[in-house]
């Protein structure tokens, strides 16, 4: 059915489209493959070792906790 001015398509959902294209290039350049401050991978690293939530896990065990002091 060819557009007519009576079927075209509403300026809001054609907008909308555009709108979620260009936010999903944007998304991706900023976050595929590192990016900056907390979603870079290397921020995380300090505090998976605080929580102990490494996979595997890489525990810091201290010369007074061996002993049991």
């Amino acid at each position: 059915m060819p557009l007519s001015r009576e079927n075209r398509v509403p300026r809001w959902l054609f907008h909308s489209y555009w709108l979620l294209i260009v936010w999903g290039i944007v998304s991706l350049y900023l976050f595929w493959g590192g990016a900056a401050d907390y979603n870079d991978r290397g921020a995380w690293k300090a505090l998976q070792k605080a929580a102990n939530t490494t996979s595997p896990p890489q525990f810091s065990i201290k010369q007074s906790d061996q002993r049991g002091l």
